[in-house]
């Protein structure tokens, strides 16, 4: 499979790993939790779990969840450009929400 940016991939069944989502809140076997307020220094003891748990016997595929770096789109209005467009900021919301996850157009039943 080719990899994807942003895309992390596992491989297990998938009964399994929606229960095991809905469980514990993630897709996992076997999950480590750090709990704080300092991302900087959650990180760096995930690290150095990460590496200690890669030292365990049968542990494959050991892996730190992305705390930072993520993408993000930030966008500022420039409100006397949409009023010159006659644009409010709902309309740019919209156009974003719709350019970036989608929106539902219609519905097509198939079958009986």
């Amino acid at each position: 499979m080719n990899e994807v940016p942003g895309n992390n991939y596992e491989f297990t069944q998938p009964i399994e790993m929606r229960f095991n989502e809905l469980i514990a809140g993630v897709r996992a076997d076997v999950a480590l939790r750090i709990y704080g307020d300092d991302l900087a220094i959650l990180k760096q003891f995930g690290e150095k779990a990460t590496s200690l748990m890669r030292n365990i016997t049968g542990a494959t595929d050991v892996r730190l969840e992305q705390m930072e770096g993520l993408p993000t789109l930030s966008v500022t209005p420039m409100r006397d450009h949409m009023a010159l467009l006659g644009l409010t900021v709902n309309d740019i919301q919209q156009t974003l929400a719709a350019a970036v996850g989608g929106v539902q157009t219609g519905l097509i039943y198939e079958g009986d």
